[in-house]
């Protein structure tokens, strides 16, 4: 009788641990991607429209990320990417346009092609187009 309750107590500690180290398995995948906060600033020629901090999933397009933080105008060219036409209701005369900021470096891409990673910083600014005749 001593064997039988041995391996009983055996079975059920190897089953306990079997099951403990799936309940751990699955908490870990229960907590969801990582998140990165995005803060947005938006400088029109009158001042500042728009500063603001939204938190997003690592791996967001900074556009979507932008709708997410306020309201945006703007075309859609496809492949050739977003023009961002107005930002929170504010749009610029047709002798300037959106410069792109990110991390304090001068975009080389647009906003649909950045993708959020790490806490970033994305300002646009009212620039003048150089030797725009209307």
């Amino acid at each position: 009788m001593n064997k039988i309750f041995a391996a009983t107590a055996l079975c059920l500690a190897l089953a306990f641990i079997a099951i403990s180290g799936c309940v751990t398995q699955n908490s870990g995948t229960n907590q969801g991607q990582e998140k990165a906060n995005v803060f947005f600033r938006a400088t029109g020629p009158d001042g500042i429209i728009l500063e603001k901090t939204v938190q997003v999933e690592k791996g967001t397009n900074a556009f979507e990320a932008m709708q997410q933080a306020t309201t945006v105008g703007f075309t859609d060219y496809g492949e050739m990417g977003i023009l961002v036409e107005s930002i929170n209701g504010v749009t610029l005369p047709e002798t300037h346009y959106w410069k792109l900021v990110v991390d304090g470096q001068d975009s080389a891409v647009g906003i649909k092609s950045i993708t959020i990673e790490k806490d970033t910083a994305i300002e646009f600014y009212s620039e003048e187009i150089e030797g725009f005749e209307g």
